[in-house]
C-alpha cells in the first residue's frame, strides 16, 4: 500500500468537544420565543391558523415531533407567527421517544463494498465506511423522502440526498463504487475539501454530521430565547441541563442528532472559595487525550553503541476517558471571574458526559501536537464499553464497537482505512476499493476514530425531579 501525502493536519485544540450549531435558515415559518416565567402562555390554548403554503410544516411530517409540537398538542400544522414558551415549559419539555436500535439492525453487506480512491480520498472513504456501519443511520438514509429534507438548510437537502444515493449504490453493487458524485456535492458546500489533497478523516466526519443534521432537521422555525439569564442561572444543574437540551431540540432536532448528539457538562471551580459554575453544551463526538506512558528500555546497548529508546506503553481507552473527565487547572488568561470573590481567581475545569448518545464517536487525539503523531497503543473493548468513568452518573447502557477508522504512517505521510463490523460479528477491513475479512483486534497502534453503538434496547434518559409549576 503506497502512503498518501497528508497536507491538511488537525490543529491542536484546547477544547475537547465540538459544540453543535443551530442549522442555518432562510425565511423562518415561525419564531418560537422562550421568555421568563412571568410571561403568560395563554396563546398556546388557541390553535394557530395555517399559512398559505400548506406543504411546509413546523416539523418534518414523517419523523417524530419536536418539543414545540408536543406543547401544541402534537400536530404538525404550520405556524403563522410566533409561539411564546415559558421557562417552566422548557423545563418540562417531554423527551423524544426512545430510539429502537433493534429494528434497524443488519443493513446487509453494505460495508463489503469498497470505495474507489479517486485521488487521496482515503480519508473520505474510511469515514463513510464508518458511518455505513451504523445500522440505524444507514437504514434511515436509505429511506429518506423529500418531506424529510429541510428546505431552509444551506444545501437544501442535497448533501443528504447525495449520501443516500451513494449508500444505495453501495447496497446494490457487487464491486467497488466510485464516490466521485458525492465528492462533487461535498465540494460545493465545503471549499476546503476541494481538490485531491489528503485531509483529516475526523474533520471530514464532523463536517458531514453537521451537514446531515442541518439537511434533515425536523425544525421548520427559527427559535429565539428570551429567558432571563439570572432565572436560568438560578436553576439547579439537573434543571439547567433540561433547559439547555430543550433549547437545542428547538433549534436543531434531527434524526442525526437523535443518534449522535450527547450533552456535556462543564464545571468551573474557583480554587480560592470553591464557587462552581455549571454549564451544558451539545457534542457530536468525544475527543479524548492519549495517556502517554513510556516503558523503560531493555538493558544493554543497541547496535552502534546507541541505547534503545523507550517504547510507548499501551493504554486502556477507559484511562483516556478518565483523563478526559479529570479536573484541569486553567491557564491564568482563562481564570474564572468568581461572583463570590468578585475578581478573577485561580480556576479548574472539568468536562463530563451528562447525556450519552445512542451512537458514541470517540476521537483519539493522535495529532494533539503538530510536531509528531502519537503512536500510543490503545486497548479498547469490542463488546462492552462503559462510559460511566467519564459521566456525571452511571450510563445505563453498554456500547459495542461497530467500526474503527485507522491512520497509518506519520504526520507528513499517512493513509486511512476502516475496519467494520457486519452481520454475524464478522469484521472486514475496507482499504479503498479492497475489502477483506480480518480478525478483530489488530488496531491498537493505528486506531484514530471509534464508532460505538449502544446495545439495544436504548433506554430513555431518566426523568429528573421537577418543582411545582410556576404561577
Amino acid at each position: 500500500m503506497s502512503p498518501r501525502r497528508q497536507t491538511r493536519r488537525p490543529r491542536p485544540q484546547r477544547s475537547r468537544v465540538r459544540a453543535s450549531r443551530p442549522p442555518p435558515c432562510g425565511e423562518p415559518l415561525a419564531r418560537a420565543v422562550i421568555v421568563s416565567p412571568t410571561v403568560s402562555s395563554a396563546s398556546l390554548a388557541t390553535p394557530l391558523p395555517p399559512i398559505a403554503n400548506g406543504k411546509d410544516h413546523i416539523v418534518s411530517p414523517r419523523t417524530s415531533h419536536t418539543p414545540l409540537s408536543y406543547l401544541l398538542g402534537g400536530h404538525t400544522a404550520p405556524v403563522r407567527e410566533s409561539v411564546v414558551l415559558t421557562l417552566d415549559q422548557l423545563m418540562r419539555a417531554p423527551p423524544p421517544p426512545p430510539i429502537n436500535l433493534e429494528q434497524s439492525a443488519g443493513t446487509g453487506d453494505m460495508a463489503l463494498v469498497g470505495l474507489a480512491n479517486i485521488g487521496n480520498t482515503c480519508y473520505m472513504a474510511a469515514a463513510l465506511q464508518g458511518l455505513a456501519s451504523v445500522d440505524v443511520l444507514a437504514t434511515y438514509l436509505l429511506g429518506i423522502e423529500d418531506a424529510d429534507l429541510n428546505p431552509y438548510s444551506d444545501t437544501k437537502g442535497q448533501l443528504a440526498l447525495a449520501l443516500a444515493r451513494l449508500l444505495r449504490e453501495m447496497h446494490a453493487a457487487r464491486g467497488a463504487v466510485s464516490p466521485r458524485a458525492f465528492k462533487r456535492e461535498v465540494e460545493r458546500w465545503a471549499p476546503h475539501f476541494q481538490g485531491y489533497d489528503q485531509q483529516d478523516a475526523q474533520e471530514f466526519l464532523r463536517f458531514l454530521l453537521d451537514g446531515l443534521a442541518t439537511d434533515l432537521a425536523r425544525v421548520r422555525y427559527l427559535a429565539h430565547f428570551a429567558v432571563a439569564e439570572r432565572d436560568e442561572d438560578a436553576l439547579p444543574p439537573h434543571l439547567k441541563a433540561c433547559v439547555a437540551w430543550a433549547k437545542y431540540q428547538h433549534r436543531s432536532a434531527s434524526a442525526v442528532g437523535d443518534l449522535f448528539a450527547g450533552q456535556l457538562q462543564s464545571t468551573i471551580t474557583c480554587l480560592t472559595c470553591g464557587q462552581k459554575s455549571v454549564t451544558f453544551d451539545v457534542f457530536w463526538d468525544l475527543s479524548v487525550p492519549l495517556v502517554v506512558r513510556r516503558e523503560p528500555p531493555e538493558p544493554g546497548v543497541a547496535r552502534n553503541g546507541v541505547h534503545a529508546r523507550p517504547m510507548l506503553a499501551p493504554v486502556a481507552l477507559e484511562d483516556c476517558l478518565r483523563e478526559f473527565a479529570r479536573d484541569e487547572e486553567l491557564d491564568p488568561n482563562e481564570w474564572y471571574h468568581c461572583p463570590r470573590c468578585q475578581r478573577r481567581e485561580r480556576s479548574s475545569k472539568r468536562l463530563q458526559v451528562h447525556r450519552a448518545p445512542p451512537v458514541l464517536v470517540v476521537h483519539l487525539k493522535r495529532f494533539a501536537s503538530l510536531r509528531a503523531k502519537l503512536s500510543v497503543p490503545v486497548d479498547f473493548p469490542v463488546d462492552r464499553l462503559d462510559l460511566s468513568v467519564a459521566a456525571t452518573a452511571p450510563v445505563p447502557a453498554a456500547y459495542k464497537l461497530v467500526a474503527v477508522v485507522q491512520h497509518y504512517g506519520s504526520l507528513a505521510m499517512g493513509h486511512y482505512t476502516a475496519t467494520v463490523r457486519r452481520a454475524g460479528d464478522r469484521w472486514f477491513k475496507a482499504n479503498d476499493s479492497t475489502v477483506m475479512q480480518v480478525d478483530p483486534g489488530n488496531w491498537a497502534t493505528d486506531a484514530y476514530v471509534l464508532f460505538y453503538q449502544a446495545d439495544p434496547p436504548w433506554p430513555p434518559p431518566p426523568t429528573p425531579p421537577l418543582p411545582p409549576p410556576l404561577a
